[in-house]
């Protein structure tokens, strides 16, 4: 599965992070090796879950980190150990700021950051699956009114966590009014990072998915290479990568009546190898969002009050209902092998649901375990201290 550690901002909407003190509860013990860590943005508080993978139970450890945040957008980038957490976010006086913080053995973060940098023109953030470098995306205005961006790379100090920015620009990208950059996370190596270049205007949406070689002793990139397209007149698709596909929910346009589920091949995506409408499965007639599981073998579609978990299913070329479901239409997020399913569902009345599933990756089952209510969720970020 594609590594999607990513977080986006506009130029007005920065994020914030939320600073937690290192405590652990009472009746914890020694956390084993591997401890599947959820982070959940309560306001500007950052809580931090414990989810025991075979139960699926979530434990509230540590103590809430908490910013003095203009608003509610705060951005989380864990590093991939999760031995450091990213946070990104607006002060009070609206100044925009990247804070670093290391974690414990839990994954709480200490209530001090290692590190405070500012964050001006940052819409784009991600950690490398290496842990070696981090990369910001930057986008501002010219005198002109176009858009500008460009790429700027960080190596991550391993004891630390702290960063240093190179001061070699990684990519530049031209100045634009309507199209502007985008980063769209990593192969599940490294070896490569997206990117894209979208318009979303007056009608028109398109855009083009590129990827750019690391070099995996600098984090230096490599130049643009076009692997995918898509332009619509009257709405924009949902694109999703894995490893070695690509999963397109093409919505309905001036020419198209009804939502289809394609799935590429990257490294040859002129014809779909799977072309899902509504005589295969009704659900990619109807659903309005997709979501796919990291090991890229189960894709989650909205149908009336549930989401289907459906398998793709190369050898046939079909995409086969599980007879699984989640209720509801929320949104999901994946622990990093998969095995632990994340469903958030705002209730539009002050309060919001997280469920966690178990999720059996031969057979698409889910098994429920926690559920938690809160009051509004801003967000929620999974991470896997190791």
């Amino acid at each position: 599965m594609t590594s999607r550690t990513v977080f986006f901002f506009s130029s007005l909407l920065l994020a914030a992070t939320v600073n937690s003190q290192a405590q652990t509860n009472a009746g914890n013990a020694s956390p084993s090796s591997k401890v599947d860590v959820m982070y959940v943005q309560q306001n500007d508080s950052i809580l931090t879950y414990n989810v025991n993978p075979q139960t699926g139970v979530a434990t509230q450890v540590g103590q809430p980190l908490t910013l003095n945040a203009l608003n509610n957008y705060i951005g989380l980038v864990p590093s991939p150990t999760d031995h450091f957490l990213n946070v990104l976010w607006f002060d009070s006086s609206n100044k925009k700021y990247l804070y670093v913080y290391d974690t414990d053995a839990f994954g709480v973060p200490q209530a001090k950051p290692v590190q405070r940098m500012s964050a001006l023109y940052i819409a784009g953030f991600q950690a490398d699956p290496n842990g070696k470098f981090d990369y910001a995306l930057r986008l501002w205005q010219n005198k002109n009114g176009e858009y500008v961006s460009d790429i700027r790379l960080f190596t991550v100090d391993s004891s630390s966590g702290k960063l240093t920015e190179s001061p070699v620009v990684q990519a530049r990208y031209p100045p634009n009014y309507y199209y502007t950059a985008g980063l769209f996370g990593f192969n599940g190596s490294g070896s490569k990072m997206y990117d894209t270049w979208s318009v979303d205007f007056d009608g028109e949406a398109a855009s083009t998915y590129y990827y750019r070689t690391v070099d995996p002793n600098t984090g230096t990139l490599g130049p643009d290479t076009q692997f995918f397209y898509w332009s619509d007149w009257t709405s924009s698709d949902q694109v999703l990568l894995t490893n070695n596909l690509i999963i397109d929910l093409s919505r309905p346009d001036s020419l198209q009546q009804y939502q289809t589920v394609k799935v590429f091949r990257q490294a040859n995506n002129g014809t779909p190898l799977i072309n899902c409408t509504a005589t295969m499965l009704a659900a990619c007639n109807t659903t309005g969002n997709i979501a796919v599981d990291p090991s890229g073998q189960y894709v989650f579609l909205s149908s009336g009050n549930v989401l289907e978990v459906a398998r793709i299913d190369l050898t046939n070329k079909q995409i086969v209902d599980t007879g699984n479901s989640i209720p509801g239409a929320p949104q999901l997020f994946f622990s990093r092998d998969g095995l632990l399913v994340y469903a958030l569902t705002d209730n539009y009345n002050g309060t919001s649901a997280i469920q966690v599933y178990r999720f059996d990756k031969g057979t698409g089952a889910l098994t429920a375990g926690s559920q938690i209510s809160l009051s509004t969720v801003w967000g929620l970020t999974p991470a896997e201290r190791r």
